[in-house]
């Protein structure tokens, strides 16, 4: 999709008041070797796809308003019974009442049979961004509402609370509905250039909307604490120690545990363009002797059965970004512990490992390249044991004609081999799209 339009503007300092609206249309044909994401029995399918949509921005000193929505009509030819109507829709803003004082809102909505999607989310095991793997093709709603206040009372020290609800709604599969409501205060003081903390209690209510024997997720009730320590050497360099602690309560029968993760944190900025995180830890998860009466001494996950064991072990993630005037690209690998809950599948917790790499490159002045190949396995333990190993690699050209006008190719492999019997998949899609906005 491509932005343009006209703007007005006043002087302000340094700063402008700016204000965009731009209807827009995008045209697709995508096909789909497995609609289903099933194993075997793969269906294939041309889907036409239709999305009108708007977008309207409006920023200044004080406020930024930024809407983006569109509705979509999705046409399958040999499949029909699959046609639906769909939406995406964003809104970011915030609105700062003095100085010191500002509101911030965000909200996503989106009703689609998408199979793989990626978001991210702040959970007790720290900030994640989980992807959901919708094998079945179901039709979903999600919609994630976050309102934020913050009082600012030094240039880097900063008090914070922001309430989150999000909804994931299965239309034909109702075990997998799910709500979280999340209330999450955070303090931020710096004690001068090179000395900070920073602390955030999270309180996380998780609704599956029925009981564990009727196929649903256990509901849980979460509290979480962290607190640092920041360390900048200097505008480039900072050293963050982190200690977490997080307690999970879950409805019977299913047990209690407790998880303790402390994790040193390494940022560097190379030069302008290039970024670098580095993170080394540890996590301890313990089952609670009153509510799990079949704890092993075993430090791995237990993949098979219906014993809960403790599981201890590293955490890491190490990646680099870059934003360069033709190339921008980024790297990552890590491992460690991580939520599947909120999702098509809610497995709960998951030891992982992960490797992921994007690139794109400005070819031509109205052509761009860009290829993005992502590895991960899951190990996932009781209620539902399950190893996923997951890979996608995705490549695109796009071309933009005309000021109003983008066309783009998009092909992409996505695979995952599981240890349940009959599951798992490999899809191919390749999708062609013309967008034109005035």
């Amino acid at each position: 999709m491509v932005i343009l339009g006209g703007t007005f503007s006043s002087a302000y300092g340094d700063i402008i008041d700016i204000e965009k609206f731009h209807p827009y249309v995008i045209l697709e044909g995508q096909y789909d070797s497995n609609i289903y994401l099933t194993k075997d029995n793969a269906k294939a399918d041309f889907i036409t796809i239709i999305k009108p949509g708007i977008q309207y921005l409006a920023e200044g000193p004080t406020y930024k308003f930024d809407l983006d929505f569109q509705i979509g009509a999705y046409l399958y030819a040999q499949n029909s019974v699959n046609n639906y109507i769909g939406y995406r829709g964003g809104l970011d803003t915030f609105y700062s009442f003095t100085p010191n004082w500002k509101f911030k809102l965000l909200d996503t909505a989106e009703r689609s049979r998408n199979g793989v999607t990626s978001f991210s989310l702040s959970t007790p095991t720290g900030n994640v961004t989980t992807t959901s793997y919708n094998t079945g093709g179901g039709l979903f709603t999600r919609n994630l509402f976050q309102p934020e206040v913050e009082f600012k009372f030094a240039r880097d020290s900063l008090v914070s609370l922001y309430y989150r609800n999000m909804i994931y709604r299965d239309d034909e599969n109702s075990t997998s509905n799910s709500t979280d409501n999340t209330i999450s205060p955070r303090i931020d003081y710096w004690f001068d250039i090179h000395h900070g903390i920073s602390f955030d209690y999270a309180y996380i209510k998780a609704d599956f909307g029925g009981s564990p024997s009727s196929g649903q997720s256990p509901d849980w009730t979460g509290n979480s604490v962290a607190g640092r320590y920041l360390y900048r050497f200097d505008p480039r360099t900072t050293v963050t120690g982190e200690f977490r602690i997080t307690f999970l309560d879950y409805e019977p029968p299913f047990p209690n545990y407790s998880v303790t993760a402390p994790s040193i944190y390494l940022d560097h900025q190379f030069s302008p363009t290039l970024t670098g995180r580095a993170r080394f830890g540890w996590f301890w998860q313990k089952y609670s002797e009153s509510t799990s009466p079949n704890l092993s001494e075993s430090t791995s996950p237990n993949v098979s059965g219906n014993a809960f064991s403790d599981v201890s072990g590293p955490v890491f993630y190490l990646g680099v970004k870059q934003k360069g005037q033709k190339t921008t690209y980024g790297l990552s690998v890590e491992g460690g512990y991580r939520f599947d809950y909120f999702t098509a599948s809610n497995q709960g917790l998951a030891k992982y490992y992960q490797a992921e790499a994007d690139v794109t490159y400005q070819l031509m002045r109205r052509v761009s390249l860009g290829l993005t190949g992502a590895a991960s396995r899951d190990e996932y333990g009781p209620p539902r044991p399950d190893i996923q190993d997951n890979y996608r690699l995705v490549g695109n050209i796009s071309y933009q004609p005309l000021k109003w006008l983008k066309v783009s190719l998009e092909a992409g492999n996505y695979s995952q081999n599981t240890d349940i019997p009959g599951f798992g998949y490999r899809d191919n899609k390749v999708t062609l799209t013309v967008g034109g906005t005035y």
